[in-house]
């Protein structure tokens, strides 16, 4: 019932954000700014990254939540408080439509790992995931990689 992250966690919590640092301005609106440091060949571009909150079944009902809906987004929105509290810049993200990159949101019971109903199974269903949101290709650039496949489809 708790949406804090354990201390345990909090040193991997900061490595995470530091690994998204840098990097997520490669695959940002910043992209053309930190060209020199980005390994990104492609040009492919983030849409959005979702911070996602899990819980498991076990029905919960306090003063801070009121159900599982809500302890699921409380933990979505701790992680990405304790991202930005080691690395600040996470928050001014944007993508290519100038809109906030990363986002929470939180998924209650409904999208369990493990629905055996264990102890174990039920510590697996309480977890953060993030989510990878890649923008759609222009025109010309799908384009381009169907006349490379007809091109080698040729050969």
């Amino acid at each position: 019932g708790s949406a804090d992250a354990y201390p345990e966690a909090l040193p991997r919590l900061r490595l995470l954000a530091a690994a998204l640092d840098k990097v997520l301005p490669c695959y940002s609106s910043s992209a053309d700014a930190n060209a020199s440091r980005c390994n990104n060949p492609h040009g492919g571009r983030l849409d959005a990254v979702f911070i996602e909150g899990h819980t498991d079944t076990t029905p919960i009902r306090t003063a801070r939540f009121q159900n599982n809906w809500d302890l699921s987004a409380a933990r979505a929105s701790a992680t990405f408080a304790q991202l930005v509290a080691s690395f600040p810049e996470l928050a001014a993200l944007k993508n290519d439509q100038g809109e906030t990159l990363i986002g929470v949101s939180g998924y209650g019971d409904l999208r369990p790992i493990d629905t055996s109903g264990t102890a174990a199974g039920l510590q697996r269903n309480r977890r953060i995931e993030l989510r990878f949101i890649m923008e759609m290709p222009s025109r010309p650039d799908v384009g381009g990689l169907v006349d490379g496949v007809n091109a080698a489809r040729a050969d």
